[in-house]
């Protein structure tokens, strides 16, 4: 089974943050990392973040980034997403770059096995309880 591994998350200019006066952060491993914030302060936001999928154009204001670098079997992997630029590299030569996100979607989804469902499942938006059993079927396979 290929392992991933998230080595680092850079993200700068992001919006979705209450706390505007926060304009860049980086989230490392082997590190304790606290979220603490009100309803609405952007913490379930914070958290679609830490995932491989590139994020919404809304996301980021103008000059704004996500930078995620991990690792999949034995290739290290960068994705470098602006509000209208995805980059996807791998050992440091550039596999794609879009300016929409459906190609990087379908990338995420046929390399790393990383699809929309899976995401959203991670950050617990589908509720599997109330799935019916052909729904859940459905997802599991």
């Amino acid at each position: 089974m290929k392992k991933l591994s998230i080595l680092e998350l850079y993200v700068s200019g992001f919006t979705r943050l209450a706390l505007s006066s926060t304009k860049e952060f980086l989230i490392t491993p082997n590190n304790i990392h606290s979220l603490l914030g009100t309803n609405g302060s952007g913490k379930s936001s914070l958290m679609e973040l830490m995932t491989m999928l590139p994020p919404d154009r809304k996301d980021f204001g103008e000059g704004g980034y996500k930078k995620i670098t991990f690792r999949y079997d034995s290739d290290y992997y960068v994705m470098y997403s602006t509000d209208n630029k995805h980059t996807l590299y791998k050992n440091n030569e550039v596999v794609i770059e879009s300016t929409g996100i459906k190609n990087m979607l379908e990338i995420c989804s046929n390399t790393f096995g990383i699809t929309t469902q899976t995401h959203n499942f991670m950050l617990n938006k589908i509720n599997f309880v109330n799935m019916s059993m052909l729904a859940r079927k459905d997802f599991i396979t």
